[in-house]
């Protein structure tokens, strides 16, 4: 990139390029004209000395002409006149940005001879300081051109380091790093390799430190949990006490969501949003698919459990492989047992069992026990159940129990206390029943 900006005196141009260790390098090149009157061969010439003072702060110019700060007298009248011109001195002074170019006389002596059309003008003299804090800068005065030329051109040459690239910026009030790159841009919405170690900047170019961040990787977005140096940590556990709950970050720094992990000799899982499934039931993804399985405080699944739930006074199980048992029979410590669609454990009162694909109705008493050739009564709607030997439920037929018959109507209701029709042999025929369900008579 090239920056003029030229006067009446001079032209300057601010470049500025990158060296080979990516640091930023700004040269300022400053042009001057100096004319001459040749027009008579015994003229006299004075010049005014040129005084340039380069002030630079943030890229910007000022070159100011000052006068009575040199003489050059050049005398022409003879053939081999002498001319004693004031050096050239010329100092440099950059500090961050800023470049100060004064001319002095008496510095050095400039021996000319135009006494013949074909002189030669000799530039002898070279001075070169420099005072830069951040890198050194060269001064050299241009060579004198062998044709006699109104213009010689100096040239000031300044190289200096900008500290507000690749460089680390710490914000005391808000306790955060930025950083800005070898362009002088902020880092932003980016991860950036510094000094051999990954970091990662937010929109807003603040540095990802202590916790979890979501980050921009390959036109997506990647959880990673950071330390307070901001470096990403990898195969560690993460608690946050607020929540009591623990997170995990993989091998490759990304936090687990939705997945099983083998950790340490044991399989743990994590939800949705990356929290290790503890303390109940939960539901897990394997396969393309979701199966429930029962955790410890530690986040273990357990097999081969019962687990009761005192808010609703219930009872689940998970299986020897640790899933919950829903809808079937289970054979638990020589009984069995019956567990619903949810996964409770069937108990007082008939429950509808999923048995040989189709349903039938079974009672349970208060240990998840199914019962056989038992009656049951209902208080609430004052009448009578009854189980087989199987322990079904009697529907719509006829029962021979304890030396009596007893009719159960299609909910398995025993009949009494009137008329009921009965169904007998692909027929129904109406009979009435006394309060203990004893048929009296056939209408």
């Amino acid at each position: 990139m090239g920056v003029n900006v030229a006067s009446a005196n001079s032209n300057i141009t601010l470049n500025d390029n990158t060296d080979q260790t990516g640091n930023k390098i700004y040269q300022l090149e400053v042009t001057a004209p100096v004319t001459s009157n040749l027009s008579q061969i015994n003229a006299e010439t004075d010049s005014e000395s040129q005084n340039k003072t380069v002030d630079n702060s943030n890229e910007i110019s000022t070159v100011t002409n000052s006068k009575n700060q040199s003489d050059v007298t050049s005398n022409l009248s003879q053939t081999n006149a002498e001319t004693d011109s004031g050096s050239q001195n010329k100092t440099v002074d950059s500090s961050n940005e800023i470049g100060i170019t004064n001319n002095n006389k008496n510095q050095g002596v400039i021996n000319s001879d135009l006494g013949q059309v074909n002189a030669e003008a000799h530039n002898k003299s070279q001075n070169r300081i420099s005072d830069n804090s951040n890198q050194t800068s060269t001064l050299e005065t241009g060579k004198a051109q062998k044709s006699i030329s109104p213009l010689f051109h100096n040239t000031i040459l300044m190289s200096y380091y900008n500290p507000n690239i690749n460089q680390w910026h710490y914000n005391s009030n808000t306790n955060e790093w930025t950083y800005s790159k070898d362009n002088g841009q902020m880092a932003t919405k980016e991860w950036l390799k510094i000094d051999n170690s990954w970091y990662y900047f937010d929109e807003a170019g603040v540095m990802a430190a202590n916790g979890w961040h979501s980050t921009y990787v390959n036109h997506s977005y990647e959880d990673y949990y950071f330390d307070a140096n901001g470096h990403y940590e990898v195969s560690q556990w993460h608690y946050n006490p607020s929540s009591n709950d623990w997170t995990y970050s993989d091998i490759h720094g990304k936090r687990i969501t939705r997945q099983w992990a083998w950790i340490n000799n044991s399989w743990y899982y994590f939800d949705e949003a990356g929290v290790m499934a503890t303390n109940g039931w939960h539901s897990t993804y394997v396969n393309h698919s979701y199966e429930d399985y029962y955790f410890d405080a530690n986040g273990h699944y357990e097999v081969s459990q019962w687990h009761y739930n005192p808010s609703s006074n219930d009872w689940t199980y998970s299986d020897i492989h640790g899933k919950r048992i829903t809808r079937q029979w289970a054979w638990i410590n020589n009984s069995w047992y019956y567990f619903d669609e949810a996964g409770v454990m069937a108990t007082n009162g008939w429950h509808s069992t999923y048995v040989n694909h189709s349903y039938e109705d079974y009672y349970f008493d208060a240990n998840g026990h199914y019962e056989v050739s038992q009656w049951h009564y209902n208080p609430s709607s004052n009448d009578w159940t009854y189980s087989d030997i199987h322990g079904k439920r009697i529907t719509r037929q006829w029962a021979w129990i304890n030396n009596s018959w007893y009719y159960f109507d299609e909910a398995g209701v025993m009949a009494a206390n009137g008329w009921h029709s009965t169904y007998w042999n692909h027929t129904y025929y109406d009979y009435y029943f006394d309060a203990n369900g004893h048929y009296l008579y056939r209408r």
